[in-house]
């Protein structure tokens, strides 16, 4: 816009130097009368050029001269000396540069390049140029790793403008449960378990099925009457059921005996050796004596009745008995010569009968003793006297 506006005062002021050129020239000839030469005034030329009239074909005279700026072309006034002709202004074919200051700059960005705001010192346009090219992001990496609950990704930040996109994207990693028992199941109740995301606490809950009875058992120990058994008794319920079941325990009997005499039956007793009480009993009848056959002690005779005892195998007690004088049982001895004297065998005859008194009194004493140890037994156990006895003892 500022280069219009400068073309269009250009121009303006060519316009304007046209119509003043044209009246000057047009009073010179009016009033004058004859042009002029171009050598007749000198202070209108300068020097001659090398460009000739295009009239006259004579070389120009250089009558003014305008160096190109930045708003106008530059230009030479000829003017011809021999014809006095007025040329038109020779334009060049360039403007000269402008003569910039620096008014601002900007430094060049990420995405953008650089510039210049600068203002020219003789036309005083302003304008802005680049000032080299855009940089280009600087971008940091950060690397977000996935979770549970988030899915990775990389963020690219640029450190100079901040600048950031997203790529890289990863799937979110499962969960890491801990598992806790909110409610333990019973042989009658479900449980329930709840599992707990330790990364981002993310929860639910699972049911836990009826599980078996949780038996507690007690053993009951058999006896000797009883059976044994097991108690089962369920932890989570109040179920209780019994088995293994054991037969009663037979007795460990320990007997003691006291055997059967000839007067008193025989006694087995026996106790349980573990200590439960339990006792038994057996009596046997007594033995009754075990005589031996009568001996006789002295023979019925005319003086007196005979005697006789007997004595028990086990016990030693005795009985005696008197055989009655019955003359008609007595067998005669044979009557008889009396016969020769002999000596030795009458010395034979009483020696063995002596020794047959020693042993028939010895064996009295012996029998004396024997009731006399019966009569102390007796009188111990206070037994039932017979006649014999009692005449016995008198």
């Amino acid at each position: 816009m500022m280069r219009m506006l400068w073309r269009a005062e250009s121009t303006r002021r060519a316009a304007w130097l046209g119509v003043w050129i044209a009246v000057v020239t047009l009073f010179f000839v009016t009033v004058g009368g004859t042009p002029t030469r171009a050598e007749q005034t000198p202070t209108q030329s300068y020097a001659l050029s090398r460009e000739l009239c295009p009239n006259c074909n004579a070389p120009l005279t250089i009558v003014s001269t305008q160096d190109a700026t930045c708003e106008v072309r530059g230009y030479i006034e000829y003017n011809c000396d021999e014809c006095n002709q007025h040329h038109e202004i020779v334009y060049s074919e360039e403007y000269a540069p402008h003569d910039w200051k620096v008014l601002s700059s900007t430094p060049a960005t990420c995405v953008k390049s650089g510039s210049l705001t600068q203002q020219c010192k003789e036309c005083g346009i302003i304008t802005e140029v680049t000032d080299g090219v855009a940089l280009g992001h600087d971008y940091r990496d950060t690397v977000v790793e996935p979770t549970c609950s988030a899915i990775g990704y990389t963020d690219h930040i640029c450190d100079r403008c901040g600048d950031t996109y997203r790529d890289s994207e990863t799937a979110m990693t499962a969960h890491t449960y801990n598992e806790t028992v909110e409610v333990e199941p019973t042989c009658q109740t479900v449980g329930f378990l709840r599992h707990t995301c330790s990364e981002c606490n993310h929860s639910y809950t699972e049911e836990m099925p009826v599980v078996e009875h949780n038996w507690n058992y007690s053993v009951v120990e058999a006896t000797h009457t009883e059976q044994g058994f097991t108690v089962y008794s369920c932890s989570y319920c109040e179920t209780v059921k019994r088995g293994n079941f054991t037969d009663p325990r037979p007795y460990d009997m320990v007997w003691t005996e006291q055997e059967a005499t000839c007067t008193a039956g025989g006694l087995r007793i026996g106790y349980c050796s573990d200590g439960c009480g339990y006792t038994e009993t057996e009596q046997f009848p007594k033995l009754n004596h075990d005589f031996s056959e009568w001996m006789t002690i002295r023979n019925a005779d005319e003086e007196g009745d005979g005697i006789e005892s007997r004595i028990c195998s086990r016990c030693e007690f005795s009985e005696m008995r008197y055989i009655p004088y019955d003359p008609e049982e007595q067998v005669p001895e044979p009557i008889v010569g009396v016969p020769k004297t002999n000596w030795l065998a009458l010395g034979s005859i009483v020696i063995v009968s002596v020794v047959g008194v020693i042993l028939v009194i010895a064996f009295l004493l012996l029998l004396l003793e024997h009731a006399r140890k019966d009569r102390v037994k007796r009188s111990r156990r206070t037994p039932t006297s017979t006649p014999y006895s009692r005449e016995l003892s008198k």
